[in-house]
């Protein structure tokens, strides 16, 4: 296998500019510039206008904002799922429908006695599955890299691929067909296009994108009654517990749990990106607390892990900025915010907020309290599979860090790398990132 794929090399800049580039990404400049500037935002202009948009950047303006939804809709949201694979609860508002269609998920969600492995914390129903599952993979995915070639690509060896397979088990949705998978593809296309950019360059790819995986979800969903039908023994998965669900109060329609089936799509590019991030912020710690982090992961010391990559995602949440719709004139900590106006919720800016009760918010400080993070939303869109992403994420976590002598490859390879800049889906995602380790 060559040691740089074609959008790798594609990705890497050439003379001056290429120095230029290593000299950003090796001491972080982009990072510190932002943080920066957001600070200064914060302290003396917290409230950034531009006609009808406003940028909010303090941490009790942008949990008020997402904890009034009669004043701030996901109106958006909603018109690109729509525009996409089906508008799902994420992209509601609270109603009986929300109500209905989240309560089917969250039941689905848990796994029954069954499937529990020997111990679990608090979600025992299901996090000890996942940990397994992900454990197993992760840990495989990390020894074949290293075995085929010498060094891990943390975004196509492990970030993309654990997330991923998992969620394609865990919910019962498998490729079309698995000699040329195309779910991810067309999630990096969805995702990017209704929660990171309005840019009209993506409208049609991720329409066809989410066309295509919504009628693979319906086909999946009528594959699986006539399995039932037939007396076929099928997986314990989202799906059949959904399906399972359906003749019951609060159960789904065949519609409704096709379109509750994109719900993948939130269990696998958030956890993607932002565990290629925390992996970048944890290889810059000093040499102390990286070799405690090291000496966890050997341990297994999920918990501790667990507190080293959420403090390192707080530096670079996914999304950096979420989206809100003022439905009525009203008002954010007395500030005037008109009606029409498109709030843009900097995550990336609240997170390093002293007013969440940070101390000392721009160093890195693992075990803080659960009240002072906000990677996986807030009130009524708080992330049901929250604990699923942090257990998943510490898993690949412990299977990166547990290895010896983990370092960057050199150069620009060694850093996060972004795809081909105007290539949809990879130019709006991490493409490349090379670690060396030994043993």
């Amino acid at each position: 296998m060559s040691r740089s794929s074609p959008g790798e090399r594609a990705s890497q800049p050439k003379g001056l500019a290429r120095l230029f580039r290593y000299l950003i990404a090796r001491f972080a400049l982009d990072a510190w510039l932002r943080r920066a500037v957001l600070a200064l935002g914060r302290r003396f202009r917290p409230f950034k206008h531009r006609e009808m948009t406003v940028d909010v950047l303090r941490w009790p303006d942008v949990r008020s904002v997402l904890e009034r939804a009669e004043d701030f809709s996901v109106a958006i949201y909603d018109m690109r799922m729509k525009d996409t694979m089906g508008l799902t609860f994420l992209g509601m508002d609270p109603s009986d429908q929300y109500a209905v269609e989240s309560g089917a998920m969250r039941a689905a969600l848990e796994v029954p006695d069954a499937r529990r492995a020997p111990a679990g914390p608090e979600r025992a129903g299901r996090l000890p599955w996942v940990r397994s599952f992900a454990a197993a993979l992760s840990r495989q995915c990390v020894e074949e890299a290293l075995k085929r070639r010498d060094e891990i690509d943390v975004v196509s060896d492990l970030a993309d691929f654990v997330p991923l397979h998992f969620a394609l088990e865990f919910f019962g949705t498998p490729e079309p067909n698995p000699a040329r998978p195309e779910i991810l593809h067309w999630l990096k296309q969805i995702s990017h296009y209704v929660f990171a950019t309005a840019s009209s360059d993506w409208a049609v790819p991720a329409h066809r994108a989410g066309q295509s995986i919504a009628a693979h979800f319906r086909r999946l969903v009528a594959r699986r009654h006539a399995e039932l039908a037939a007396g076929v023994k099928t997986p314990d998965d989202v799906l059949g517990r959904l399906i399972a669900a359906s003749g019951t109060p609060g159960g789904l329609s065949d519609d409704a749990i096709a379109r509750s089936l994109g719900f993948i799509s939130g269990a696998t590019m958030p956890t993607s990106w932002l565990f290629i991030e925390a992996v970048d912020r944890l290889l810059r710690l000093p040499r102390k607390q990286r070799k405690l982090l090291h000496e966890f992961a050997v341990q297994g010391d999920r918990a501790a892990v667990r507190a080293y990559v959420i403090e390192a995602a707080r530096f670079f949440p996914f999304p950096f900025m979420i989206v809100r719709y003022a439905e009525q004139d009203t008002e954010i900590a007395g500030h005037p915010i008109a009606k029409g106006t498109t709030v843009n919720l900097v995550i990336g800016s609240a997170t390093m907020d002293r007013r969440a009760g940070l101390e000392h918010p721009g160093r890195f400080i693992p075990g803080r309290p659960e009240s002072q993070y906000m990677l996986f939303g807030h009130s009524t869109h708080l992330c049901q599979g929250k604990d699923i992403a942090e257990e998943v994420m510490t898993e690949m976590a412990i299977a990166l860090f547990s290895r010896e002598n983990l370092r960057r490859a050199r150069g620009l390879r060694g850093y996060i790398c972004m795809g081909p800049k105007g290539v949809i889906p990879d130019g709006g995602y991490p493409q490349n990132f090379i670690l060396k380790a030994d043993g």
